[in-house]
């Protein structure tokens, strides 16, 4: 009977874990704040800490006047961010650019797992080739090798197989 209870309370930590995992996304939000965007910074943080739930970092992009901001798609939307960023400093002039969609960081993240993955494997595939290629050379030298032996009067005691590997990617 305990055995059972812990298997539920496991099972039901587990369940509550994952309904608690944040499904954080990015936006760029444009601004056209009066002087540096970076002089904001220390505003633009504590407005987002204290009025967005499900706020969770930003990042200042000087060059372009750029605010990126990372949140928990499940809490809050980028509308929402805009406007409490304009209502509590209206000097920032914040607005989402109609090009700019939010993106999950998950999305990114596996994105990016996966380019690893595929420039790994292309280049597995590069060594490979190279390596049947060196094989393709030793073989042929052996070949010549044993050819010259045999003018000589040498006989050649076992047999050489040559293996081919053919790699096709899709």
């Amino acid at each position: 009977m305990r055995k059972l209870k812990f298997f539920v309370f496991i099972a039901a930590m587990l369940v509550a874990s994952t309904a608690m995992a944040k499904d954080l996304w990015e936006v760029q939000i444009n601004t056209s704040p009066t002087g540096k965007l970076g002089d904001h910074k220390k505003l633009i943080k504590s407005i987002l800490k204290e009025n967005v739930s499900g706020y969770d970092g930003y990042e200042i992009k000087e060059n372009s006047k750029t605010l990126i901001v990372t949140f928990d798609y499940d809490r809050t939307s980028p509308k929402e961010i805009v406007n409490v960023l304009n209502e509590k400093d209206p000097t920032l002039k914040a607005s989402i650019s109609l090009s700019v969609q939010p993106i999950s960081l998950a999305l990114v993240k596996s994105l990016e797992k996966f380019e690893k993955a595929k420039k790994k494997r292309t280049d597995k595939v590069e060594d490979l080739k190279n390596s049947c290629k060196d094989y393709d050379k030793a073989h042929e030298a052996l070949m010549e090798e044993i050819k010259r032996a045999e003018k000589h009067g040498y006989e050649q005691r076992t047999d050489i197989v040559k293996t081919v590997i053919t790699i096709t990617e899709e």
